[in-house]
C-alpha cells in the first residue's frame, strides 16, 4: 500500500489534467498612466494619476536615500497622494494600484530632491 501511494504521488505531475503545485495567480490590474507631480513644497510632495479601470484603491510608499529609510504603504481611494512632514533629502516614490485580481506593478518616481 506505502509503495502504490509513494509511486502515485511521485506520478501525480505526469499524469494529463493534474498538476502538483497551485495554479498559477494571474492579474489583470493595469499600472498607474499618467503620474505627474503637481505640488511641492520645503517639506511635501503631491502627486496625481490616471484612474485604473478596476482598481479599488492605490498603495504608495516612499524611500529616502541619505538614511536609506523606507516608509510603510500607505492607501488612498483617490487618485492623488500627499506626502507631508518630509525632512530634507533625495526621495524615491512608489505607487501601485490594487484591484480585485491583485496588484498592478510599481510605478516609481525617482530622486527627488526636497
Amino acid at each position: 500500500m506505502l509503495k502504490t501511494l509513494v509511486f502515485l504521488w511521485l506520478a501525480l505531475p505526469f499524469l494529463p489534467g493534474l498538476t502538483s503545485g497551485p495554479p498559477a495567480v494571474t492579474c489583470d490590474c493595469p499600472d498607474i498612466a499618467d503620474l505627474q507631480k503637481t505640488g511641492q513644497t520645503s517639506n511635501s510632495i503631491t502627486f496625481e494619476w490616471s484612474p485604473v479601470d478596476g482598481a479599488t484603491t492605490y498603495k504608495v510608499r516612499y524611500y529616502r536615500q541619505d538614511d536609506q529609510y523606507t516608509s510603510s504603504f500607505q492607501y488612498t481611494g483617490q487618485t492623488s497622494f500627499s506626502f507631508t512632514n518630509l525632512p530634507e533629502g533625495t526621495y524615491t516614490f512608489y505607487f501601485m494600484a490594487v484591484c480585485g485580481s491583485g496588484e498592478s506593478g510599481i510605478v516609481v518616481e525617482d530622486l527627488i530632491q526636497i
